[in-house]
Parts: structure tokens; sequence; C-alpha cells
């Protein structure tokens, strides 16, 4: 699996995303909060999925902004 099944997937799912990959880190970008991430056994299988693909560490980041970059100190 790679991390473009895993789009794939989680777009089947219902959960329109993009995916950066950082070292082993899959950071999972979702446009809008959605009921499905409230769910603990999606969520379970979203961290199964991405360590078949090669992750051990998965992030969520939900982007309110609509692609803005934060500001940061």
């Amino acid at each position: 699996m790679s991390a473009e099944s895993l789009v794939a997937w989680l777009r089947e799912s219902g959960i329109e995303c993009a995916i950066e990959a950082r070292d082993r880190l899959a950071i999972i970008t979702v446009a809008t909060d959605t009921p499905l991430l409230r769910d603990d056994g999606v969520r379970r299988e979203i961290v199964t999925r991405a360590r078949a693909a090669g992750f051990t560490n998965v992030a969520v980041e939900i982007d309110t902004l609509g692609g803005a970059a934060l500001s940061r100190d």
C-alpha cells in the first residue's frame, strides 16, 4: 500500500483529504471536520491502513482556513 492508495481509500470512505509524508509520519489534511473522523473504528482503520502503507505515525489536520498557512510566532 502507498500514500496514494491510502488517500484513495479515505476518499472512497467519504473523507476528502490530502496526505503529506514526512519520513514515516503521514499528515492527513481534511478540508472540513467530518463526522466520520469522530468514529473510533474509522480512526483505528486509518491508523491500520497507514501502517500498512509504511507509516509509523499519523496526524490529522483539519484545514478550516481553506489552505491558508497558520501564522506562527
